[in-house]
């Protein structure tokens, strides 16, 4: 079993298709929820077509997903790119790489406080909106530090929820030991708790 086998095993010079070709004699089954498709990687080139599928819209029907709703937010930064000012220096003193940078870089090569500030009051005017602070958030972030800024900014925003419950807003990684014992807990439907 090939679990998220459109991580690794869909492009011919990964290390993971390596392993596979070299235990090709073995019934190889490839399980994803996102399959790829592209010029450079195909996950059907490898495995074939699939013999099953099933669909978001009939995992959220059955009761297994949970639905969502989209809401698109156009951060100046993520549609123009940012280009840092002639000379600009980081945090640490050392000059900023004059070129424009775009959401691939965010959060990975370049770090705009801003922006992070920005996500979390668009997240926070969202759930006031809706009338319920409480329903359930999940925000993605690149890796721990991304998180551990991005759980600040909705702290900041959300003052008046964390003051009464510390945990209204908690990070969630896997490499954080009381993350993983409380992970399955802050998701249940029961606990009022958003999360990401």
């Amino acid at each position: 079993m090939v679990d998220e086998c459109h991580r690794g095993s869909a492009a011919e010079d990964s290390a993971w298709r390596e392993i596979l070709q070299y235990f090709f004699s073995a019934t190889q089954i490839g399980l994803t929820a996102t399959p790829k498709e592209t010029k450079y990687v195909s996950n059907i080139a490898y495995f074939g077509k699939p013999i099953f599928s099933y669909s978001l819209k009939q995992g959220i029907r059955d009761g297994f997903l949970a639905p969502y709703k989209v809401v698109k937010v156009h951060i100046d930064r993520d549609v123009e790119g940012y280009r840092p000012e002639k000379g600009q220096l980081d945090r640490d003193g050392e000059e900023v790489e004059d070129r424009i940078y775009n959401p691939k870089d965010f959060d990975r090569v370049l770090v705009l406080d801003d922006r992070t500030k920005l996500v979390a009051k668009k997240v926070t005017e969202f759930l006031k909106e809706s009338g319920d602070r409480f329903q359930k958030a999940i925000i993605f972030c690149v890796d721990t530090e991304h998180a551990s800024r991005m759980r600040q900014a909705l702290v900041n925003e959300n003052a008046d929820l964390c003051a009464e419950n510390h945990r209204y807003v908690m990070r969630i990684t896997g490499n954080s030991r009381k993350a993983k014992t409380n992970s399955a807990t802050l998701l249940t439907r029961n606990q009022n708790i958003p999360c990401w």
